[in-house]
């Protein structure tokens, strides 16, 4: 009697572990039972954001102004005095690293790449544990690549306006401008005077 034993190919394993990693990951991430690392604030969230961080600037808009008139009234200058309304003087320029998104291509190509790897390692039953353990942290390596890959930088910039209120507008691009730079605001940007 000639019987064969049915091998499954290596690959086939590999894959079908990531694929069930990846969708118990996806089911999980679905569910809501992974924590979020970054969450994205619901409009209403930002609305109150911004409503709140308005009535910041309005209060030390309203503080400076009271300074500005106290000045002015001592040394005989009023506020309009200082010429431009809209001009002030940049005091930081900060960069802001934002971490990228995963898509879930790179959990899929580091989990197959660590299931390859984790094959060449051991016999029987270490080989299989190896191949797992190289799908999990060829998955987890994976995205965390892909996030870094995909970070980018924003710019806030702090402007003292001429009134003595402060204020911070955020651009994904470099400025170009350094600290002590004379600046102008315009249609809701900074531009040099």
């Amino acid at each position: 009697m000639n019987t064969q034993a049915f091998r499954t190919h290596p690959i086939i394993v590999i894959a079908g572990i990531a694929v069930t990693i990846f969708a118990l990951i996806g089911s999980a991430a679905i569910m809501g039972w992974l924590p979020k690392a970054h969450t994205e604030e619901s409009d209403a969230a930002q609305a109150a954001k911004l409503a709140a961080q308005h009535s910041a600037d309005k209060a030390t808009h309203e503080k400076a102004t009271r300074h500005v008139k106290i000045a002015s009234a001592e040394s005989t200058h009023s506020a309009s005095s200082m010429g431009c309304a809209n001009c002030g003087v940049v005091q930081s320029v900060n960069v802001v690293e934002v971490e990228g998104k995963g898509s879930g291509l790179g959990m899929v190509t580091g989990g197959v790449l660590g299931g390859l790897l984790g094959n060449q390692v051991g016999q029987g039953n270490g080989k299989t544990v190896a191949t797992v353990a190289g799908v999990a942290g060829g998955a987890y390596a994976g995205n965390e690549v892909e996030k870094k890959v995909k970070k980018t930088q924003t710019y806030n910039v702090v402007v003292r306006m001429h009134d003595g209120a402060t204020r911070t507008f955020h651009q994904n691009t470099d400025p170009g401008l350094g600290v002590g730079e004379k600046v102008k605001i315009e249609n809701g940007g900074i531009v040099r005077q």
